[in-house]
């Protein structure tokens, strides 16, 4: 039931899951043609706004993110 005191949360994350990602990095080993840098990712950038937003429902229902609080470093 406590305020969350946060930056305004602007900055654009891009959120996997876990099991996705092992999942790409055991394709990109039993591939033996791949090289070079790849990414593993969701292809789905979102707002950090949007995950915390999300975080009262799955945590506490009573938590309430203060956006702006603390300034970006």
């Amino acid at each position: 039931g406590q305020q969350l005191d946060l930056t305004r949360c602007e900055q654009i994350w891009e959120f996997t899951h876990v099991r996705d990602a092992a999942q790409g990095f055991v394709a990109l080993l039993e591939t033996p043609q791949a090289d070079g840098v790849f990414n593993v990712a969701s292809g789905a950038p979102a707002p950090l706004r949007d995950a915390v937003l999300l975080l009262p429902d799955m945590i506490d229902r009573n938590a309430r993110p203060n956006f702006g609080a603390v300034p970006y470093r």
